[in-house]
């Protein structure tokens, strides 16, 4: 397991050697904020589950105890043995999703790896789904893979189903390309194309913000059928705000 408190030095866009790397190698980046109660059995379960490149978690400045939570997982790493290798970030201060993201993905490059595999700290995605996405990714390492959550499948809020599907259309109008869940946050990025971008948002709206450069880019977007996991009520924590974010 490592721990990291200090920022990397970037490696830059010159790290990656184009958008088809020969063997894709997946790393699985997990950014946190505040959400104690989950994120040790994302990670356990992953790292369970998956045994083929590193868990990168990144604590973007969490204020309650999540810190603890991560510490007693690290605690735990050298007696239950998992072949992939534990590195947990600690941001000082609350960046936003997309700063979290960021960072995950330069520690990732510095490490060797040529894909980012993401998957939020919620439990609202599920582990199995997290292996097919990179499964994709494997296959089509030139293309962003991203989960399509199927919501006429669950309980979704209208707000969130409007959402989505203004997303969905802004998206098709501003890149020619229709992703169907273009919100959701199960995905399996390409470092070296998305490294090179240039973002001006850095919270959840980064995440929209890539997948419309890449597009720019040239980037196919790939969507791949997920299961709808959705928490009703006080049971959903997010750090979400609709206006902002957006």
């Amino acid at each position: 397991m490592t721990l990291l408190t200090a920022p990397i030095a970037a490696s830059g866009p010159s790290a990656g050697t184009g958008l088809a790397p020969p063997q894709p190698r997946f790393a699985v980046v997990i950014p946190v904020y505040n959400h104690p109660h989950t994120v040790a059995a994302v990670v356990t379960e992953i790292r369970r589950r998956y045994h083929e490149g590193a868990v990168i978690v990144v604590d973007d400045g969490s204020t309650d105890d999540t810190a603890c939570a991560l510490a007693n997982v690290a605690a735990a790493d050298a007696l239950l043995g998992y072949p992939c290798e534990l590195i947990i970030v600690r941001q000082s201060k609350n960046g936003g999703k997309g700063r979290a993201l960021w960072r995950g993905f330069q520690e990732a490059l510095a490490r060797g790896y040529t894909h980012a595999a993401t998957i939020d700290a919620d439990r609202q995605h599920d582990v199995t789904d997290l292996l097919a996405i990179i499964a994709a990714g494997r296959s089509r390492p030139d293309q962003l893979i991203i989960g399509d959550r199927r919501m006429e499948s669950c309980d979704v809020p209208a707000r969130s189903r409007t959402g989505a599907a203004l997303s969905r259309f802004w998206l098709q109008i501003l890149t020619g390309q229709d992703v169907p869940d273009s919100q959701c946050g199960l995905r399996a990025y390409p470092l070296a194309p998305v490294l090179r971008l240039k973002h001006r948002f850095f919270r959840f709206d980064f995440e929209t913000e890539t997948l419309t450069r890449l597009g720019w880019a040239g980037l196919t977007i790939y969507s791949v059928p997920i299961a709808c996991i959705y928490f009703p009520g006080k049971q959903r924590v997010t750090h979400f705000r609709p206006l902002a974010d957006t």
